[in-house]
């Protein structure tokens, strides 16, 4: 069972990070980011979804249902994400 559970949240885990990542290299060629190598975007997706797996990973603590925790993850990284971009743009300065 816990393979299985690490199994399901490995994966979701790499299609966010992978998945993120690659939308955030199509914006290379925009004048809107500075965003421009996929190693750049794998890197701010890592770190947007840092905090998010630590809340999880306390909550799974307390309370263990792998359907909150997913969803928890996935609200976290998206207002992350939606954080991040308001406070910087994707922009250097």
């Amino acid at each position: 069972m816990m393979a299985l559970v690490l199994t399901i949240m490995l994966v979701t885990d790499l299609i966010f990070i992978l998945g993120g990542a690659f939308f955030l290299w199509l914006t290379r060629n925009s004048p809107l980011t500075d965003i421009t190598t996929f190693k750049e975007a794998t890197n701010l997706m890592l770190n947007i979804l840092g905090p998010a797996s630590l809340l999880s990973a306390f909550l799974g603590f307390i309370s263990f249902d792998i359907a909150n925790l997913m969803l928890l993850q996935t609200f976290v990284l998206a207002l992350s994400f939606i954080l991040v971009y308001a406070q910087t743009h994707f922009k250097e300065q």
